[in-house]
C-alpha cells in the first residue's frame, strides 16, 4: 500500500466490445486481506476450502458493469478478461478470470490520485512472495523485529531480512505538502512578526503626535476607555477591508491547491474569518497597551507643553 501504480493491464468482459486499460492487477493471499482490514465477502469461500478467487473493486465494478449493461451485484460469476490483445498458444486472446465477488474502494495509492480499478487474485496460500506485511500491537519493537527476524530465517536463507514502516512509507508520498507547509507557515510567522513590529513603531508615533487631541477629549470628560475606542477604530476598520480582500484570495488559492488531491475537503470562509477575529484581537491588545500611556498621561502636562 502507498506504491506507485504496478501491474497495469487492460480489462475487459467477456464477449463485450469494450476494452479499458486503467486497471491494476494486485495479488494478495488471505492473511494479507485480514492484516489490511479490508471487508471481502468471497473471502469466506478460502476458507471454505477453495485455493484461489478473483475480486474487483468497487469502481472496476461500476464500468464493466457498464459496459456489459447489467447491475453491478449482477457481474458475480460472469468472465473478465485481462491483457484481451494477448495471443495465447492455443489461439485465445487473454487470460480468464470468473468473478468471485465486489469489494469496497480503499485507498491503495496517494490521495492524490482517485480510486483506480482494481483486479485482485486472493490465494489461500499464495505460491510466491514480494513482501509481507505484519501488523502487530507492540511498544518494544527491538524484540518484535528480533523476532519476526528468526521466523524469516527460517523459511529465506539467500536474501536478508528488510522492513520497512508503512506509516514511513505513507508519509514519503506527502513529503513535499509537508515542506510546503512548514515553508509557509515559517514565512507567515516571520512576515506576522515584522507587521506587528511596525504596527507598535506607527501607533506610538501616532499616540504620541495626537497627545494633545487627547488631551483636550480627557478635559472635556472622555474617559480612557473612549480614548482607546477612539484610537483602535482606525485600526479596526483597516482590518475589516484587509479581510474582505482577502477572503476570495484565501479560497481561490486553497481550492486551487486542494485541487491536486482525488479526495480533498472545501476550504471554508469562516476559516479565513477566524483569523480575521484573531488578528484583531492582538491588533487591539497591541494598540491598547501602546497607546495607554498616552491616555492616561495628565493632560495639563501634555497641554502645557503646547
Amino acid at each position: 500500500p502507498g506504491a506507485e501504480m504496478a501491474n497495469q493491464l487492460t480489462y475487459k468482459m467477456a464477449n463485450t466490445e469494450v476494452t479499458f486499460s486503467d486497471g491494476s492487477l494486485e495479488y494478495f493471499d488471505l492473511g494479507n486481506v485480514k492484516t489490511l482490514g479490508l471487508k471481502c465477502e468471497a473471502c469466506k469461500q478460502l476458507e471454505e476450502g477453495k485455493e484461489r478467487i478473483f475480486v474487483i473493486n468497487q469502481t472496476a465494478a461500476e464500468k464493466l458493469a457498464k459496459s456489459k449493461i447489467v447491475k453491478v451485484e449482477e457481474l458475480i460469476g460472469e468472465t473478465v478478461v485481462t491483457e484481451p490483445e494477448y495471443q495465447n498458444e492455443d489461439q485465445s486472446f487473454g487470460f480468464p478470470y470468473v468473478i468471485d465477488g465486489i469489494i469496497d474502494d480503499y485507498n491503495y495509492h496517494s490521495l492524490k490520485i482517485e480510486s483506480q480499478p482494481m483486479l485482485i487474485e486472493i490465494h489461500k496460500n499464495i505460491p510466491w512472495v514480494y513482501y509481507a506485511l505484519l501488523r502487530t500491537n507492540t511498544s518494544n519493537w527491538k524484540s518484535t523485529l528480533q523476532d519476526i527476524n528468526t521466523v524469516y530465517t527460517e523459511v529465506e536463507s539467500v536474501r536478508p531480512f528488510d522492513f520497512t514502516f508503512l506509516d514511513d512509507h505513507l508519509n514519503e508520498l506527502y513529503v513535499a505538502e509537508r515542506r510546503m507547509g512548514i515553508l509557509l507557515a515559517s514565512l507567515s510567522l516571520i512576515a506576522l512578526i515584522l507587521a506587528f513590529m511596525g504596527l507598535a513603531g506607527v501607533v506610538s508615533y501616532l499616540a504620541h503626535s495626537k497627545q494633545k487631541e487627547i488631551g483636550i477629549r480627557k478635559v472635556l470628560g472622555a474617559s480612557v476607555n473612549s480614548i482607546l475606542f477612539h484610537l483602535n477604530k482606525e485600526f479596526l476598520l483597516l482590518i475589516g477591508l484587509a479581510t474582505a480582500i482577502s477572503l476570495p484570495i484565501a479560497i481561490y488559492f486553497a481550492h486551487q491547491w486542494l485541487n491536486n488531491f482525488a479526495y480533498r475537503i472545501q476550504p471554508q470562509a469562516w476559516v479565513v474569518l477566524l483569523a480575521a477575529v484573531l488578528a484583531t484581537l492582538l491588533v487591539v491588545i497591541l494598540v491598547s497597551l501602546q497607546s495607554r500611556r498616552a491616555a492616561i498621561h495628565p493632560p495639563m502636562e501634555v497641554l502645557n507643553l503646547e
